[in-house]
């Protein structure tokens, strides 16, 4: 009897694993792309990063590549806000995730300078809005994927 209770025991561990690593946390974001020149791109990067250093004590962060074409993350705290990088191509490709106005309301005038840098309009749908989650999805990104709905950056 031992043995079959060590394994159903072993068994639910395994299946408790696969679910903690396997299910999916998805997010929503507004996204702009266009072409951008090697100078343009780097102005557009050095507009982000300057702004995580003015604002690192309001917990703004910016985490960037040494090569200057690469792109950069900004976070509030643990939470992605902004995503920009520069693809093969030539592509430079913005991202803004849902409720990044909420957590900094910079983000809403970055966004607007990096889109016109793109030729596209400025248009907040996702980013302005606060994320809903159901208590499953809440529970994945705050405790496995480290990300606090509720943090802002203010």
């Amino acid at each position: 009897m031992k043995t079959k209770d060590i394994a159903v025991a072993v068994s639910l561990m395994a299946i408790a694993a696969a679910v903690w690593i396997l299910y999916p946390t998805v997010t929503a974001a507004d996204s702009y792309s266009g072409r951008l020149s090697d100078a343009r791109f780097v102005e557009a990067r050095d507009l982000l990063v300057d702004y995580a250093k003015r604002n690192r004590a309001r917990g703004i962060v910016a985490l960037k590549s040494h090569d200057a074409r690469m792109g950069v993350l900004l976070y509030c705290d643990t939470a992605q806000m902004m995503r920009l990088v520069s693809l093969a191509d030539g592509v430079t490709y913005l991202s803004v995730d849902e409720g990044a106005e909420l957590r900094a309301p910079e983000v809403a005038a970055l966004t607007r300078q990096v889109a016109d840098m793109l030729g596209k309009e400025y248009a907040p749908s996702i980013a302005s809005r606060r994320r809903e989650h159901n208590a499953v999805d809440a529970f994945f990104l705050k405790w496995r994927d480290g990300v606090d709905d509720e943090r802002t950056c203010l």
